[in-house]
């Protein structure tokens, strides 16, 4: 089992498939296929179908960056924005018709949910602010009128009066909460937290897994009880074991993304529960397969078509957590295998809804309906593809991915370097302003030895510099630093890359090039504009289409981009560190805030990667703010700016847990700027896993204000540290 079958079967059947569903007359996408593959264009069209399609396609650009699949997210969108929201009540209904009127005006609370989920997920692929506001209206809808203070309510009617739960109940039992709903909301709330990282919805998910830990699982059976009176009284003796299998992952995924020590601890139990009874109740080890669920002593075995995508991403996440249970892992690949044999419709490319135990298929079941849609299938093989090229990556040390699928060999050569080295040793870098380079010539004089990592300031090249309005000491900055780029690119082309070759032997030769852009406000500003108490540029409205702002935003963007191009033409790759310290308020870039900061990054790079084809960029986030994040598929390095008020020799540990916490433990992580030099001797001792450091110019590194002469020595004649 690979993560390339996965992929396949993601753009070779259920992409295609779901692509012919698109109704193009009236919007959105068919809301019913029956078996015989004939598409009913006047059915209505379920809202949770729509979500979930948009999550879909959302999640599926995000993994293979192809703009169809973002198009089709678009198309989906529209659809739930002109049709799907009750402008007048709030929330989204049930079900629209299939020209888009309101045929059932049911506001559920799992519906909300998942339209947060998709919207979420939207957002993170468009970049669009929009998408974002109505992703938080559902939000505080949900935890306004969907909820006591005991937890989550299930169905309301339009106007959110409490309505019967005949949607989400079952099993002959009509229920006021279900493990379903809360599951659900638990989702989307991770998804909102992941992409944007506010406060409220942490503890929002803090209350929810507080309940699914004390009232949803069961500790003695080791299962969730589904269906539940108002005050957690469960209705039905119901193992369920698809969500069973679901939430052990979906909860783990949650403490995951809240990052925060206390509660992975505490969910361990839980996850490692659900997926130990889910393996030894409802896993069909003789045909390969997962059953449905059990009532009372009576169990159904049904292979149903999500019972069986849950399972095989359960299973694999199962053998993550304890890899010595390598059952796990065979009982995903048997399952997948049973998948592709039997579940898969060979004709259309989707899945049959069930098969039963003797093999056949109910031809009564559509193949495209109010609840089957690519959520589950689809999700399964994202995830796989997902998980399987990272645990790849685990086998094959130093082999990185780039958040550019199409970066050049020389990025991706840098970042497998940064990769092998990090834990192991540690790369020296130093910062220049000028092109005189005074600190490279200090260090040699010092040392006897060069940074491997040379830093190069780009200010000089801003396009709006207030030649007018500008101090003595701006202009001598300005002027010391031009041409910088032909400094960098003579250096680079002399000493020449780091390079990894075909059998993964890495080449200690070559140095590392690194642009900081102290960014002169593109429109307005006086003196040192790129500090924000010299400019009225308000960072925030570029995120507005048709502004002023936006518009000198990209222009000056396609200037720094030519420059760029020069390093892409010549094969050098660039670690590439913009909108540095966005956590901090003093520079333009940060002056509304890290939100902001991080969408200005992800326009970047959605522009640059897309528009520019700057393949030689390795992205370099440097900000801990949590809430800044921009999200792994659009960083390749996680890095932090530390000043320290004083010397202490330290390694930096305590500033790099903080760093992962608020970025991600999946990325190299870096110290992009600092003060005083890390201390070696303290390095080799805890490997703290930072690839590399880069002092900052002039007095931080010239003289002894700073850096005294012997620590500086200390670390160039360290076997740990990797010099020119």
């Amino acid at each position: 089992m690979n993560g390339v079958s996965f992929q396949r079967h993601l753009t070779e059947n259920i992409i295609p498939f779901w692509n012919e569903c698109a109704d193009n007359v009236n919007g959105g996408f068919c809301g019913y296929i029956g078996h015989d593959m004939q598409k009913d264009m006047k059915s209505d069209k379920g809202v949770i179908l729509h979500s979930r399609i948009l999550w879909f396609y959302s999640s599926a650009y995000m993994l293979l960056k192809d703009k169809a699949l973002l198009a089709k997210a678009d198309h989906a969108y529209e659809f739930l924005k002109k049709y799907c929201f009750d402008s007048e009540n709030g929330g989204v209904y049930w079900a629209v018709t299939y020209e888009g009127q309101p045929s059932d005006d049911t506001k559920h609370t799992y519906n909300q949910a998942f339209a947060i989920y998709a919207l979420s997920s939207y957002y993170e692929a468009s970049n669009r602010e929009e998408v974002l506001e109505k992703a938080y209206g559902l939000y505080y809808l949900i935890e306004e009128k969907c909820r006591d203070k005991d937890g989550y309510l299930e169905a309301f009617d339009r106007k959110f009066r409490p309505a019967s739960n005949e949607k989400l109940s079952e099993n002959g039992v009509m229920a006021t909460r279900t493990m379903n709903t809360l599951l659900h909301v638990m989702e989307a709330y991770t998804e909102l937290y992941r992409v944007d990282g506010r406060a409220c919805v942490r503890e929002s998910l803090h209350e929810i897994l507080d309940i699914f830990c004390t009232k949803i699982y069961n500790v003695e059976k080791g299962i969730c009880e589904v269906f539940f009176d108002k005050d957690y009284n469960t209705l039905i003796d119901l193992e369920s074991y698809g969500h069973d299998i679901e939430a052990a992952w979906l909860v783990d995924r949650a403490g995951q993304v809240l990052g925060e020590p206390e509660w992975e601890e505490r969910l361990a139990s839980v996850v490692t529960g659900l997926s130990h009874m889910a393996y030894e109740h409802a896993y069909d080890e003789e045909f390969g397969c997962f059953y449905n669920e059990r009532e009372d002593a009576k169990i159904d075995k049904q292979r149903i078509w999500w019972v069986q995508a849950e399972a095989v991403v359960g299973f694999c996440n199962a053998w993550e957590r304890e890899p010595e249970k390598v059952e796990y892992l065979q009982a995903a690949e048997a399952i997948w295998e049973f998948i592709l044999n039997h579940q898969v419709d060979k004709r259309s490319g989707e899945w049959f809804e069930s098969v039963k135990e003797d093999g056949s298929v109910d031809e009564s079941q559509g193949l495209v309906h109010a609840w089957k849609c690519p959520y589950h299938n689809g999700r399964m093989c994202i995830e796989m593809t997902r998980r399987l090229m990272e645990n790849q990556e685990k086998t094959q040390p130093g082999w990185a991915v780039t958040a550019n699928p199409d970066a050049t060999e020389e990025a991706q050569g840098v970042l497998a370097y940064f990769q092998s080295v990090a834990g192991k040793g540690i790369i020296t870098g130093q910062h220049t302003q000028t092109n005189l380079m005074e600190e490279i010539t200090y260090i040699k004089e010092q040392t006897g030895k060069e940074p491997k990592l040379r830093g190069f300031e780009l200010l000089a090249y801003s396009p709006n510099i207030n030649y007018d309005d500008a101090s003595e000491e701006c202009l001598t900055e300005v002027y010391e630093n031009q041409k910088t780029l032909d400094t960098a690119l003579e250096w680079a082309k002399r000493v020449g890359n780091v390079s990894v070759d075909n059998a993964g032997k890495r080449s200690l030769g070559g140095g590392i090039v690194e642009f900081t852009f102290h960014w002169f406000s593109p429109l307005g500003g006086r003196d040192k504009s790129f500090y924000a108490k010299h400019t009225d540029f308000d960072a925030a409205r570029i995120l507005q289409e048709g502004t002023p702002e936006r518009v000198a935003f990209y222009k000056d963007m396609d200037v720094i981009a030519k420059e760029l191009l020069r390093f892409k033409e010549a094969g050098i790759p660039i670690l590439w560190r913009p909108f540095h310290e966005a956590d901090g308020e003093w520079f333009w870039w940060g002056a509304k805030g890290p939100r902001v900061a991080r969408q200005l990054y992800r326009l970047m790079f959605d522009y640059y990667t897309h528009k520019y084809q700057l393949n030689n960029l390795i992205w370099v986030w440097s900000c801990s703010a949590k809430e800044g994040y921009p999200g792994d598929a659009r960083v390749d390095v996680v890095s932090a700016d530390i000043y320290l008020p004083e010397y202490a020799a330290t390694d930096y540990r305590t500033e790099y847990e903080k760093l992962i916490l608020a970025t991600s433990r999946k990325k190299v992580a870096a110290l992009a700027e600092v003060g005083y030099l890390p201390d070696v001797e303290k390095l080799v001792k805890s490997h703290v896993p930072w690839a590399y450091y880069m002092t900052w110019s002039k007095e931080f590194c010239m003289g002894e204000q700073y850096n005294s002469i012997e620590k500086l020595k200390e670390i160039y004649d360290s076997e740990y540290a990797i010099t020119l």
